[in-house]
């Protein structure tokens, strides 16, 4: 969060987060990031396994209807 203020919203084209794998951590995290990814631009992560539901979790609540694409362990989402 403390970066994120030095980034202007809709400035970047990518970005990929690896939060501390907590539900909160990582919906602030996501909120926080996705902000600052301009139209078209991509917000991806890591950790989007079983071996952290929380992650899973957030990720899929952040983007609901969003259908985020994953694979083994990453996770990205288009911004529209």
């Amino acid at each position: 969060a403390e970066a994120a203020r030095l980034i202007q919203n809709g400035s970047l084209d990518f970005v990929y987060l690896d939060s501390c794998h907590t539900y909160n951590a990582t919906k602030q995290c996501i909120e926080t990031w996705r902000k600052r990814i301009r139209v078209g631009g991509y917000v991806a992560g890591h950790d989007y396994c079983s071996r952290w539901p929380e992650v899973v979790q957030a990720v899929d609540d952040s983007f609901r209807g969003e259908n985020p694409a994953t694979d083994t362990w990453d996770w990205w989402v288009q911004v529209v």
